[in-house]
């Protein structure tokens, strides 16, 4: 055979090759082509005791081109398929179908719209026979799964509220104590010298019968002190749970209020930001004769803040409050009560609450054994310590994962900032008798840091005790903006929810299973790539995904929101291959 035979030979048979390559070609529309689409997030999405399929399509003129996945139900991976709807009359289309390489038809009559699909599909006898199908007409009503992520707001992040309301003397307990408020010139730094002398001058006015009561810290005529909060909400808020931020002025167990200019600022900041604030009572007063006197006055108001928070958690649904968003804060004696309130537990207080015959002190009880009877449990999730102290840090153990934001003057003379004994500018020699050293912000910091918690430090060079207070105006601005700033950006981040992702598939060549941590009424919005969510729902912390065949890796992308609006993302890469 001669060259120019073989050459003719050679072009007939590629040109006939051809010829029924685009014979195929376009008698099956390419529909055996590489996929249409591999997402399948937006998909509509069906599922039998025994089989799951999702498809989608483009819409395009009198044809919608589309894919789908039809797999057994825990089935690990699954290949994808084409599809292809020709309209021929009113509510009717015929279907072309590539399965596993193989055409296949059917015919189709109802509404397809972008959203929904119902009416009826007869498949052809060899779909009826592939698939074992027993009726000859299939009723169909399937609607688009859409789940659109939630974008973030500035709630928390800036003041997005321009006005706070306030309702003020909410009552949420009783107890005995000295008193439960001691109103100082807010214009002046308190003399705490001049404090004790008066508290001293008070008790010398007994009388004999109860000169007992000078060595203790016992009351006169069992006086109890009603206690009270304010709360402070965002005006025209309609977010139905909301954070809540309990704070607790200071002033050495002594002095101070409630509305406290300091608290007051940083109260309405914090409601203006989305927060719901409480400001609270606490019982104060100690007896400078009474070793131990002023310790027992501090476990007091512990028991009185956690149960103003008690309180506040039972009646959660009438104050909109997400009980799983708890924090507290407070200055000085406030701080202190604030980081008792978080990390103490009822095995690690003061031995002297226990009380002690010789010296005339009753037992104080359990820290959640006073001042109401409400009985609810709540956590805390952070921690705002503005000059504040522990007298141990072993209350802070590996358990204790509770973030803190601390401020400190680091020339402190009142609450030590490092482990020493508090009112340094008084005489040590008479301070001793009364009090135990402190540990301060510093130590506090490296406790928690010890066993890994998020906690941050910031101290003011140069600044004695109430760093906040200005020379020429009450406030410094630049400190009292600086704390408002920096706890904001803390408290914002314990509200961020964490979205890991784990795999808790059961096992290989087993349909893949994920799940994030559960949020009390948070939603999850999931997303996959190169895979099937089978599923899917905004209120489930866990997804299974049928991964593709053929694809060498997949990504699972989750955005969790929690129940007062705050958006965490996270994403997992999957090895397929």
């Amino acid at each position: 055979m001669n060259k120019s035979k073989k050459k003719f030979l050679y072009l007939f048979f590629v040109l006939m090759l051809f010829g029924i390559v685009t014979y195929i070609y376009f008698q099956l529309g390419g529909i055996c082509k590489k996929p249409f689409t591999t997402d399948f997030n937006q998909a509509f999405k069906s599922q039998s005791e025994s089989y799951f399929i999702a498809f989608d399509f483009m819409e395009k003129g009198e044809k919608l081109k589309g894919s789908f996945v039809l797999t057994e139900k825990d089935q690990a991976k699954t290949s994808v398929h084409n599809f292809i709807a020709k309209k021929i009359g009113n509510d009717s289309y015929e279907i072309r179908i590539c399965f596993d390489g193989e055409r296949y038809e059917g015919q189709f009559s109802g509404e397809i719209s972008s959203n929904r699909i119902n009416g009826s599909f007869i498949p052809d006898s060899d779909l009826t026979t592939l698939f074992n199908l027993e009726e000859k007409m299939i009723s169909v009503d399937i609607k688009r799964q859409v789940y659109t992520k939630p974008q973030k707001t500035d709630r928390y992040q800036k003041q997005v509220f321009d006005s706070v309301v306030v309702r003020t003397g909410i009552h949420f307990g009783s107890a005995e104590g000295y008193y439960s408020e001691y109103i100082v010139d807010k214009n002046t730094e308190p003399d705490y010298g001049e404090v004790i002398k008066t508290v001293l001058k008070k008790l010398s006015k007994k009388s004999l019968n109860s000169f007992m009561s000078i060595f203790s810290d016992r009351f006169e005529d069992n006086q109890r002190q009603d206690l009270y909060m304010d709360i402070y909400e965002p005006y025209n808020d309609t977010l139905k749970a909301r954070p809540l931020l309990v704070l607790i002025h200071g002033g050495a167990f002594l002095i101070g209020e409630r509305q406290t200019e300091t608290i007051k600022y940083l109260a309405d900041k914090k409601a203006k930001e989305g927060y719901v604030v409480a400001s609270i009572d606490y019982r104060m007063g100690f007896n400078p004769a009474s070793p131990s006197s002023m310790e027992r006055s501090a476990y007091r108001a512990v028991q009185d803040a956690r149960a103003a928070m008690r309180y506040l958690v039972h009646y959660a649904g009438h104050f909109q409050i997400d009980t799983s968003e708890l924090y507290v804060g407070g200055t000085s004696a406030g701080a202190i009560t604030a980081l008792n309130l978080a990390y103490m537990e009822d095995d690690q207080k003061f031995e002297s609450t226990d009380g002690a015959w010789w010296r005339f002190q009753q037992d104080l009880d359990c820290i959640d054994c006073s001042t109401n009877d409400y009985k609810e449990n709540f956590s805390v999730k952070g921690v705002i310590n503005m000059w504040g102290a522990v007298h141990d840090t072993s209350i802070i153990d590996h358990q204790d994962q509770i973030p803190l934001i601390s401020f400190h003057g680091d020339s402190d003379c009142i609450v030590p900032i490092d482990h020493n004994y508090p009112f340094a500018n008084l005489d040590t020699s008479v301070t001793q008798y009364v009090l135990n050293k402190l540990y301060g912000s510093r130590p506090v910091h490296e406790q928690l840091s010890k066993f890994g918690v998020q906690n941050e430090l910031h101290e003011f060079e140069g600044k004695d005790h109430e760093p906040q207070l200005g020379t020429e105006s009450y406030f410094d601005n630049k400190v009292i903006e600086f704390i408002s700033e920096e706890s904001k950006n803390f408290l914002y981040k314990c509200l961020i929810p964490v979205a890991e992702i784990k795999d808790v598939s059961k096992g290989y060549n087993q349909i893949a299973r994920y799940q994030a941590p559960a949020y009390p009424n948070a939603g999850y919005f999931w997303k996959v790539e190169n895979g099937v969510i089978v599923n899917q729902n905004p209120k489930l912390n866990e997804v299974e995904v049928i991964w593709l065949e053929g694809k060498r890796r997949g990504k699972l992308d989750l955005t969790v929101v929690s129940a007062v609006g705050v958006v965490g993302d996270s994403e997992l890469k999957q090895k397929l291959k």
